[in-house]
């Protein structure tokens, strides 16, 4: 995803440190990478995850990133927030404890985040559910 002009973040799941998203980043639109990097404030199940880009009142990027925030199972489907382009992820809200998988965000058109997610009680593949949040709901911040 482009997260500033010239800079690029890649943020995917592993199997080499099962665990862990996988952080790469650009600084020249893609022409050289930075070193892998497995994030610690990203727990992940090797599953995909969903991760958009907005700005604050300041202009200033916030990343959000949807997922199954478990190392191990496809469980504990999360939003969590970054102020520093990825850097660290310091903010985080559980959605759905319970199995979840797949996850897509995005931004709707009354500025709220749609959250459509994979979950269920005994498996994360029951159904597929819809929910929408301010990002005040996420950061706790109004």
């Amino acid at each position: 995803m482009e997260i500033d002009e010239n800079k690029l973040l890649v943020n995917a799941r592993n199997t080499n440190r099962g665990g862990k998203r996988a952080i790469v980043t650009s600084d020249d639109r893609g022409k050289t990478w930075s070193d892998i990097r497995y994030h610690e404030d990203l727990p992940d199940p090797t599953c995909q995850g969903s991760c958009i880009r907005i700005k604050d009142k300041k202009g200033k990027n916030i990343l959000i990133f949807s997922n199954s925030a478990d190392p191990r199972k496809r469980q504990n489907m999360t939003v969590t927030i970054s102020y520093d382009n990825g850097k660290t992820w310091p903010v985080k809200r559980t959605v759905h404890e319970g199995p979840s998988a797949y996850s897509c965000l995005t931004v709707l058109q009354d500025g709220e985040i749609g959250l459509f997610y994979e979950n269920g009680i005994e498996s994360p593949y029951e159904k597929i559910s819809f929910v929408k949040f301010p990002l005040d709901w996420v950061s706790g911040k109004k």
